[in-house]
This record gives structure tokens, C-alpha cells and sequence, in this order.
């Protein structure tokens, strides 16, 4: 999706936000408030990993889009996307995840319930709601629906993984001109299958993401 967008906002046009060491050229999420507002306020395409809040630091009028995935499917896939990835880069989060995973040995389990990552719980309606540091497994119901409030007032399309020519479609509207052809891209052929992995583990990791199932099936 940042290929295809690539071809339609020049670089003067866009920024990205990702820790430095993941993406040549982008701002980490934490130092974007600092940037001079004439900064904060020149792209016309914020693309990232960042928490709702960021259109405070805007003067312009702002608008989101955002995408969701199945919440199993996603943490399976960021654990098997840590566990196979390449060497990490020096300063990336990934690097740091890459480590603890193949140096502990930790399953898929461990991972989840041992080493307590809040991306893991409920990651999705964390996102939607600005973080706020919740604790791992302490999501109040109350979250769901900020989140759910949050995409009523403020976002302009919600994107599914799973329907990436409807949301390619979807995205190309809002942006005015028809995106290019989606290749896949990040597809990590050494990931467990989800019907592979035990049933009572993926029971127990949808009922942890149980705000984010229920925003997924919303």
C-alpha cells in the first residue's frame, strides 16, 4: 500500500512515520510534535505507525484512514514476522523483539502471555484511542467504544487486510486517482498456519484481544 501511494504523492507531498532505523528518511512517531509547524503542516500524505492524536500537532484540516486485520491473524503474523525476520537493524523495535524471541527460545505462547507487549492486547483499539498506556490485559470495555467514536468523528475509510482490492479501491477514491496495481509485499513464507496452531491457544489469544475482535467483526 505505501508503494502504490508512492506513485501518487510526490516525496515534497508525504511523510513517514516509523522509527528511523525501519525507513530511510522517516520521523519517529515521538519527535513528529517537535518538528516546526510549517513542517508538521507540508505533506499532504501521513503514512505510519502512529496512535490516533497526531491531527492535534496539524493546523490543517486532517483526516485518517486506517486498516484492520483479523487480531489472531495479526499477532500470529508479527510474531512469525519477528522470529524469521533478517538481521534487525541497530535501534529498531524489531531488532529488539528479534532478540528476545531467538535468544529466549519463546514460543508463540510465551510470547504473548510471558513478555506482555500491550501490542499484543488489543493492539488495534490501543491505536484508535491515542495508547494511553493501559497495562497488558487491563483494556477496559469503555476503550472499544472510544475507539469505535474515534472512527465516527475523525476517519474518512476503515481497510481490511483481508479485501485489499476493495480497500485499494476504497483509498484510491478518497485520494482522487486510481492506485497501481498492489503487489504483495512483507509475505513471510515461514509463518505457522493459523489452523496449525493449537486451538486452545488461539482461543486464548482472541479472548486477550476481545475489544479488537469485536471492532474487527463490527
Amino acid at each position: 500500500m505505501r508503494e502504490a501511494l508512492d506513485a501518487v504523492f510526490a516525496s515534497s507531498e508525504r511523510m513517514y512515520l516509523y522509527p528511523e532505523a525501519d525507513l530511510e528518511g522517516a520521523v519517529h512517531p515521538r519527535d513528529f510534535g517537535r518538528l516546526p509547524a510549517s513542517e508538521r503542516d507540508r505533506p499532504d500524505l501521513i503514512m505510519g505507525h502512529f496512535g490516533f492524536g497526531l491531527h492535534e500537532a496539524i493546523t490543517r484540516p486532517a483526516r485518517y484512514v486506517t486498516m484492520l486485520r483479523d487480531p489472531l491473524d495479526r499477532v500470529v503474523s508479527l510474531y512469525y514476522h519477528y522470529k524469521t525476520l533478517t538481521p534487525g537493524t541497530p535501534g529498531s523495535p524489531g531488532k529488539d523483539e528479534q532478540e528476545l524471541i531467538r535468544v529466549g527460545d519463546m514460543s508463540l505462547e510465551e510470547w504473548v502471555f510471558e513478555a506482555k507487549r500491550p501490542a499484543l492486547d488489543n493492539g488495534m483499539v490501543r491505536q484508535l484511542v491515542g495508547y494511553r498506556g493501559v497495562p497488558f490485559g487491563r483494556c477496559p470495555d469503555e476503550l472499544l467504544e472510544e475507539a469505535l467514536e474515534s472512527i465516527s468523528r475523525h476517519f474518512d475509510a476503515v481497510l481490511i487486510r483481508g479485501r485489499m482490492k476493495q480497500s485499494a479501491e476504497m483509498l484510491g477514491k478518497l485520494v482522487g486517482t486510481r492506485l497501481p496495481t498492489l503487489r504483495r509485499a512483507n509475505v513471510n513464507p515461514d509463518r505457522e498456519r493459523l489452523d496449525a496452531i493449537d486451538p486452545g491457544l488461539r482461543m486464548r489469544i482472541r479472548e486477550l484481544n476481545r475489544l479488537d475482535n469485536d471492532l474487527f467483526r463490527r
